[in-house]
């Protein structure tokens, strides 16, 4: 796929009735009502708007899926499989607010990467630093860290997200050259030894309104070979 990916996180908001609103909105809107735009709603309501959303060109996605593969006794998890079920295409994993109020590593985002690939969903990696990272000098090891996990992903479509989480809620603002210096990073450098196909995403939350430079990367499975294509925008909006 070529073009903008943009996905609007709805995180602990809405109710039914707003939730099918919001939806019908979306829907009703040729400029988003298309494709390449998606959802990322409460699990409770992910069912309900995968019908209303059939007919259109809205994806669905989850905010988080389970690091448990196989059903069980794992009360409260939503499994992969089920996501897939319901009609969900994507599925965020690693999102800063998972990582800060539910200390999630590596290992289990790495077990949710790879059952969202094998049930069929799309998981969207989101990684990013925060201000004291940011300011250590440190963000390009936090980054290069929580991408570490790609390595051990043999095959399968994925996303990867960045999102400046030192930028959300500081009143400081991610100049176009900050973004750019990650995009070219992960690009270049921490993405050599990667073997699966990459998509490359940023989050435009906290970001400087200035125009920013549409380029992007996706490497190929079988070679050493990036193309250049429109850049995938956000994931998520704050």
């Amino acid at each position: 796929m070529s073009g903008k990916l943009v996905i609007g996180n709805w995180k602990m908001n809405t109710r039914g009735d707003s939730a099918r609103q919001l939806a019908a909105a979306l829907l009703a809107d040729e400029k988003t009502n298309r494709e390449g735009v998606g959802i990322a709603a409460p699990a409770v309501y992910l069912a309900a708007l995968a019908e209303q959303l059939k007919g259109g060109n809205i994806a669905l996605s989850s905010q988080d899926v389970s690091r448990f593969a196989a059903d069980g006794a794992f009360t409260g998890e939503v499994s992969a499989a089920m996501l897939a079920d319901v009609g969900c295409r994507y599925a965020l994993v690693g999102h800063s607010e998972r990582r800060q109020y539910f200390r999630e590593d590596n290992a289990a985002l790495l077990a949710k990467m790879r059952n969202a690939i094998a049930a069929g969903v799309v998981p969207v990696l989101c990684v990013g630093e925060t201000l004291e990272q940011r300011e250590s000098g440190a963000y390009l090891d936090v980054v290069r860290e929580q991408l570490a996990i790609l390595a051990d992903i043999a095959d399968g479509e994925y996303v990867v997200a960045y999102e400046p989480v030192w930028a959300i809620g500081t009143g400081k603002v991610a100049s176009l050259e900050q973004i750019a210096e990650i995009h070219a990073f992960i690009k270049i450098g921490a993405c050599k030894t990667f073997p699966a196909p990459i998509r490359f995403a940023s989050s435009t939350a906290a970001v400087s309104k200035q125009r920013m430079p549409r380029r992007s990367w996706r490497r190929k499975t079988s070679a050493e070979h990036w193309s250049e294509g429109p850049l995938w925008t956000p994931v998520h909006s704050e």
